[in-house]
Formats: C-alpha cells, structure tokens, sequence
C-alpha cells in the first residue's frame, strides 16, 4: 500500500464496496476523494437516504426491514410495485427482489429478507 500510495498523487475508488479498512494507511499517506464519510455513506442503502433526504433531496419512498416479520409492513407502508434490496453490497440489480402485487411481494421476498435489507418503491411507481 505504501509503494502504491508513493506512485500517486491522490487516491480515488469509483466502486462504493471498497472497504473502509482498505484506507486506513493510504489516508495517512495521500488525499482520498471522495473522502470516508462519501463512502461510508454510500455503503448502506438506509444511511444513504436518510443522508439524501437530509439535505432536501427527494428519494423514492422507503422503509427498513430489520427482519422478516417486518416485511409485510414494510411492503404495506411503501406500497407495490416495490424492491427489497440488502443494505450492503447489493449493486446494480443484485442483492434485490422485485414485487409487483401485494400478493406476490411477501413470499418470494420473505425468502431473501435479512437484517441488512431495505424495501422502496421504484421512482417510476
């Protein structure tokens, strides 16, 4: 890391699912853009929203799902069409089920409900 952070001038990742830790030394040695909090808000779906919504930024409505008996709620309080997506390491349609009834949402995405999850409505919906 050392050798590597003596060939740059500044550190940057375009892939949120960078670990934290991986930055630990480079930080030290050479400017990081986007900087750890950038990234540490990017890594979680939940943080992220709550962070965009912070500074007045609209995102499709959502809920956190803490646990399978949660989802049913969840998906009634967001609605249907939605999407259950991890909290981490989900990218570009991985990590994620879709729904497109009420009826068909609660069983095949009980199957992939964690405690890391979070279920929104696509911005189209």
């Amino acid at each position: 890391m050392r050798a590597f952070a003596a060939s740059v001038d500044v550190v940057t990742y375009e892939f949120e699912n960078v670990p934290t830790s991986a930055l630990d030394l480079l930080e030290s040695l050479r400017p990081i853009h986007p900087n750890r909090r950038a990234l540490a808000v990017s890594q979680d779906r939940i943080t992220e929203k709550d962070f965009l919504s912070g500074i007045g930024l609209t995102t499709a409505p959502y809920v956190a799902v803490d646990d399978a008996s949660g989802l049913a709620d969840a998906v009634a309080a967001v609605g249907v069409p939605s999407i259950l997506k991890t909290r981490r390491m989900g990218y570009d349609g991985r990590a994620r089920s879709a729904s497109t009834t009420r009826g068909k949402a609660i069983g095949p995405m009980r199957l992939r409900c964690s405690k890391v999850s979070s279920i929104s409505r696509p911005r189209s919906a």
